[in-house]
């Protein structure tokens, strides 16, 4: 992250909640670059719409995300969600 951060032309908006590492990790890049990430931790229904709708792409590596709802939201607005295969295969088997 520190990398990517350091040397590309990019800016991530994050919000919710994870493991407590990830947490911790995101609020320090926050920090050390504000000007290319904003870690939101927590959640907020107007902040996810803004960042729905202001994005160029959306990813959601959720290990629990049953219906892909929040993939939807950010088609509506516009924004190509990143889909990949992160699920458990309990998770999968439970679908």
């Amino acid at each position: 992250m520190d990398e990517l951060l350091a040397t590309e032309d990019v800016q991530l908006a994050v919000l919710g909640t994870g493991e407590d590492q990830y947490q911790d990790m995101f609020r320090y890049f926050t920090q050390k670059y504000p000007d290319k990430i904003q870690a939101s931790i927590g959640y907020s229904e107007e902040r996810a719409h803004r960042i729905y709708a202001s994005c160029d792409a959306f990813l959601m590596p959720s290990l629990f995300e049953p219906c892909g709802l929040s993939q939807l939201m950010s088609l509506r607005y516009g924004t190509v969600p990143i889909v990949g295969n992160w699920r458990s295969e309990r998770h999968r088997e439970s679908v």
